[in-house]
């Protein structure tokens, strides 16, 4: 296939990862489209992450291993949204030329493919923030994302630079991975998700545990000034989710003690205005596509992934 030459970047923030770590690496590093650096972010592992990144830096002059548990103090919710900002600086720093900055968690698996055709479909476009569609497995069954389509995914998150730097980065705070898209938008640019582009989540929560997560899910909606109709909607569809009940009770608890303890915003009122509007507009698209969990959940015929 036709490459799309474009220069970018790659920040893999990293916490006991040593049966991910090697794999992603491989991955990136095998790309069709290989990129100017990769930083793996070290925060603190207390495993064998850090030693195998720098082995594999002796192989690769692009890999590079930091770590920032010492020099780095992470504000509550945003210490991701701190990563990529530390590592871009530090990567600007070595005159890295990039159009690009990519943040990519270390417990994902895509196609090496996956970049090149990122890049075929927002090269003349206006998209200042794009992310593949992610999906997971579950009992034989595959599960995309049901987010609206403007909402691109915090575990992997491709960055134009120039609007990178027009809404100075992520913020250091819960719901950090959705309030970027609404500054961008804010700025004029376009956020998208890739629906033919594909890659798995292997941890729907990360280094959560699911009731930590679906908590945190609640205070960053709250956060984000997302309205109290979106809220029901969200605690009825989290029911469905597993682990079904539970993950809904904590949903509504952290948006509740948000809500009680009156918990600083992440977006102005005006940006709330654009991200309420924006997930109404989205609703029924997705309704009508079938893209919500419950949907994908109880179908019969099982879905096939490509790329």
């Amino acid at each position: 296939p036709k490459v799309n030459k474009m220069n970018y970047v790659v920040i893999i923030p990293a916490k006991n990862e040593e049966e991910n770590i090697n794999a992603v690496i491989d991955s990136i590093l095998s790309q069709n489209i290989p990129p100017k650096y990769v930083l793996v972010a070290d925060n603190g592992s207390t495993d064998s992450t850090a030693s195998r990144v720098k082995s594999l830096t002796k192989k690769h002059h692009n890999l590079i291993c930091l770590d920032y548990a010492d020099n780095v103090n992470y504000s509550l919710g945003g210490k991701i949204a701190r990563i990529i900002r530390e590592g871009k600086k530090y990567l600007d720093e070595l005159d890295a030329d990039y159009d690009f900055i990519v943040k990519i968690d270390a417990d994902i698996r895509f196609g090496n493919d996956v970049f090149n055709r990122i890049f075929e479909q927002v090269k003349d476009t206006n998209i200042g923030i794009v992310s593949p569609l992610p999906f997971l497995r579950e009992n034989g069954n595959i599960i995309y994302s049901s987010t609206p389509e403007w909402h691109t995914s915090g575990d992997f998150k491709v960055y134009r630079k120039t609007c990178y730097e027009k809404i100075g980065g992520p913020v250091d705070d819960y719901g950090w991975d959705c309030a970027d898209n609404i500054m961008a938008r804010e700025k004029g640019y376009d956020t998208k998700v890739l629906l033919g582009v594909h890659y798995e989540q292997r941890r729907p929560m990360g280094r959560f545990s699911i009731h930590e997560g679906s908590k945190r899910k609640g205070i960053g909606d709250y956060k984000l000034r997302f309205s109290y109709l979106y809220f029901f909607i969200k605690f009825i569809h989290e029911i469905f989710r597993y682990p079904y009940i539970t993950g809904a009770l904590y949903y509504f608890y952290g948006f509740s003690i948000a809500h009680i303890k009156n918990r600083k915003r992440v977006l102005s009122k005006e940006q709330g205005r654009i991200l309420r509007r924006l997930f109404w507009s989205s609703l029924f698209a997705r309704f009508r596509k079938r893209r919500f969990y419950v949907f994908q959940k109880f179908r019969v015929k099982r879905a096939t992934v490509t790329g």
